[in-house]
This record gives structure tokens, C-alpha cells and sequence, in this order.
């Protein structure tokens, strides 16, 4: 009897800690007061979505431009580069944008039927986006001054924050959180490449449709 009852205790622990490993308290809260209730998401953090919603009344998606902000932990780098130099500058952050948006709504036409629009309406849901704590692990100026051959296989670590809202009532029907990594995090030092402006684009490229695609799996 006692074996049982410590085996009771043990898997009681251990399916606490994995929901707790899922789950963000803060994002936690903040959905609960738009009242949204907490949801398991494969390959996505915290999730929340407001009960009874049906994503299949939407047609169309309004995609608003990212809110970024950067990582600002020091970096050892022999060269002093200013902080600016790990950040983005006007013309990439539009770059930035236009990678998220072109791969966000690809894959969610491909997979939902939605539609790119400016508009708001009855069918359509409104996707708002904060890209918090971006941190470039090498610089991508192509102006930079000095050696250019940074290595590295992980390019770049951010949280994505995302609200969708639809577009009739103003109401978040879906908000999550996501640690998201681009490049290649498992790779050897033997096998990293060289990062340059357009090897990061390509990455971020890639993991905003791994990351919208995730999402899509909760619509269903």
C-alpha cells in the first residue's frame, strides 16, 4: 500500500511539473482577465483561448505591424560594436515585418483559407504581435567594419507574444506566448556558418512558419 501510495505521489509531482513547464503565470493572468481559459499547445508555450470560439467563421486576416524590442545582455565581442549594432535599424525592421507577414499568412491560407486584408469585418480576425527580447547572436550590418566572418548555428533567440482579435467586436479569442529560436541550435561548431544579413532573413523566414503553423494546429 505504501508503494502505491508513493507511486500516486511521484506521477502526481511529475504531471504538475509538466503542466507547470507549459504554462507562463503571467501570460496566465492576463488571459484570464480577457477571459480566456488555458489550453495545451504543441509547439507553443502558453496558450489561452476564449471558450466556444469557431475559427472556421474567419475568411480573412489582418496582420498589424510586429512591436519589437531587443535583448540588451552584454556580449563579449572583440570588436566593440555599439548595441545598435545587434539591433535593427528602420529599413531591416521593415524587413523583419515583411518576413513575418509574408510567412504567417502563406501558411495560414494553406492551412485555414485565410486571406491577407487591411480591412476588419465579421470574418475577419486581426493577428496583433509583440517580438520581445530579441537577442542577434552576431551582427548583420552589411556596413559593419572588420572581420565579417561570424559562426554561429542558433542566429537569434525572441518570445513571441500574439493576440488575435476579431475584427467585429474587438474581442482576443486567442493570446500565446512562445520561446523561439532561428537557425540551427543542434549544430556542431564544426558545422556552423557563417551569418550574414541574408542567412538571418531565410532563418527568421523559417521559424515564423514553424511558429504559424503551431498555431494553425489550435484553430482546429
Amino acid at each position: 500500500m505504501t508503494c502505491g501510495k508513493n507511486l500516486c505521489l511521484v506521477l502526481g509531482i511529475v504531471l504538475i511539473s509538466a503542466c507547470a513547464s507549459s504554462s507562463d503565470p503571467a501570460i496566465d493572468a492576463e488571459a484570464a482577465e480577457l477571459g480566456l481559459e488555458p489550453v495545451s499547445g504543441r509547439g507553443l508555450g502558453s496558450v489561452s483561448v476564449r471558450s466556444g470560439v469557431d475559427f472556421s467563421r474567419y475568411a480573412r486576416v489582418k496582420i498589424e505591424p510586429l512591436e519589437v524590442s531587443f535583448d540588451d545582455t552584454p556580449r563579449s565581442d572583440p570588436m566593440h560594436r555599439r548595441p545598435g549594432e545587434y539591433e535593427f535599424d528602420e529599413e531591416e525592421m521593415d524587413y523583419f515585418n515583411e518576413r513575418f507577414v509574408k510567412a504567417v499568412s502563406n501558411v495560414w491560407l494553406k492551412r485555414q483559407g485565410w486571406e491577407l486584408t487591411e480591412e476588419t469585418g465579421d470574418d475577419v480576425v486581426i493577428l496583433q504581435t509583440r517580438i520581445e527580447d530579441l537577442y542577434l547572436h552576431a551582427s548583420i550590418k552589411k556596413h559593419r567594419v572588420g572581420p565579417n566572418h561570424a559562426l554561429a548555428g542558433e542566429t537569434s533567440r525572441m518570445i513571441i507574444h500574439a493576440q488575435l482579435v476579431d475584427g467585429a467586436n474587438g474581442d482576443t479569442v486567442m493570446m500565446s506566448r512562445t520561446r523561439k529560436t532561428t537557425g540551427d541550435s543542434t549544430s556542431s561548431p564544426g558545422s556552423m556558418r557563417m551569418v550574414t544579413s541574408v542567412r538571418y532573413w531565410a532563418d527568421a523566414h523559417i521559424a515564423f512558419e514553424q511558429w504559424a503553423s503551431s498555431m494553425a494546429r489550435q484553430f482546429n
